[in-house]
């Protein structure tokens, strides 16, 4: 299972390498607000936060495709 601290950083370290470290901390608060989110503690909620990004548009919405693919591979939209 992933930690939420590993979902975090999934997506801190995408937006980091993309758009500098500085940019990544607002974007990443921004689409968290725009997700309706807190934090990203599930794969549910790490695939909601990559829809905020894609909406976005830009190279955001580049990052969040990766991320809303990595979200599916860790078990979003998955129901028992």
């Amino acid at each position: 299972m992933t930690t939420p601290d590993a979902l975090r950083e999934l997506a801190m370290g995408k937006l980091s390498r993309v758009l500098g470290e500085e940019m990544a901390v607002r974007i990443y608060d921004e689409a968290l607000r725009a997700a309706g989110l807190r934090a990203i503690t599930t794969a549910d909620d790490l695939h909601a936060f990559a829809h905020a990004l894609v909406a976005r548009g830009g190279m955001e919405a580049a990052i969040g495709g990766l991320l809303s693919v990595a979200a599916v591979v860790r078990g979003a939209g998955a129901r028992a």
